[in-house]
């Protein structure tokens, strides 16, 4: 499922130790089914079974974790994780799915910093499970910095996605670029949905861009403030959010450049000289 869905997670995970790789799977599998649950419904006809599928994963985690007495459902990805994620921190699970609850309905989001929060509860989190389950093989111990540094690469993260996303929204009708770095620039999402005020869009871009290449970079500022141990657990959202700016740059900040869809060719090669040199 992973290797079908999201298939940098798919690499980074064949990068790093066999030991935590079955827990890292299962942290991983349940993201793309709760990624995966916008595209089973559509909205726009007022399906609101967005909001009970991700209903079903909160009491899940509950019962898995032991916080509801009710019994764990008999599905793959549930059973994973009572397997082998039996020690990963119910709050970073929690928060995950109530990250991906806030976007239900497919809501522009009204500002930059809504957008990094929601980066920092989805990406980010998922980046705190990874550290805390190679952590746990390494015996390295965590301080809070460390999260912060993945939460901030998590915000880096969904900013330059969101940007690579929007073309494939486009199709859907469904714009989520925040409202105030689109107001600043003076595009609105008629005007982005019908390829109208191209320069405002592009200036819209680059603003956008901008600002995940400064999360990026003081989140990596601040590299040592992370373990060598789990630096692999942030490799693979290093490595994509700079091939992301990278080809918007290269573009000229074109969002609708058909490029900006490709994956990145070489990134297993990227994520095996980021883990030589203890860098993600």
């Amino acid at each position: 499922m992973i290797r079908k869905h999201d298939v940098d997670s798919y690499l980074s995970i064949l990068t790093m130790p066999k030991k935590v790789q079955p827990e890292i799977v299962a942290l991983n599998a349940l993201n793309v089914e709760l990624a995966s649950i916008r595209d089973k419904v559509d909205t726009r006809r007022g399906d609101t079974s967005a909001m009970y599928r991700l209903q079903f994963w909160k009491d899940a985690i509950s019962s898995i974790y032991g916080i509801s007495p009710l019994p764990v459902p008999r599905q793959p990805v549930a059973i994973a994780l009572c397997v082998f994620a039996a020690r990963a921190n119910y709050e970073l699970l929690l928060k995950l799915v109530e990250g991906r609850q806030s976007t239900i309905g497919d809501r522009q989001f009204p500002d930059i910093n809504s957008l990094s929060n929601y980066g920092s509860s989805t990406t980010g989190s998922l980046l705190c499970l990874q550290i805390d389950a190679l952590a746990r093989i390494s015996s390295s111990p965590i301080l809070p910095p460390t999260y912060d540094v993945a939460k901030q690469l998590g915000a880096a993260y969904a900013i330059a996605n969101i940007l690579r996303a929007t073309h494939p929204l486009l199709t859907r009708g469904i714009v989520l670029l925040p409202a105030d770095i689109m107001s600043i620039n003076g595009a609105t999402p008629d005007s982005i949905y019908n390829k109208k005020k191209l320069e405002e869009t592009r200036g819209m871009t680059k603003d956008l861009t901008n600002e995940s290449k400064r999360l990026l970079t003081e989140a990596r500022s601040r590299m040592k403030l992370v373990p060598k141990s789990v630096r692999p657990a942030l490799a693979a959202a290093g490595a994509t959010t700079d091939y992301v700016i990278k080809t918007i740059e290269k573009s000229n900040y074109d969002i609708y450049a058909p490029h900006l869809q490709r994956r990145n060719p070489l990134l297993l090669w990227s994520l095996l000289v980021r883990k030589l040199g203890s860098k993600f």
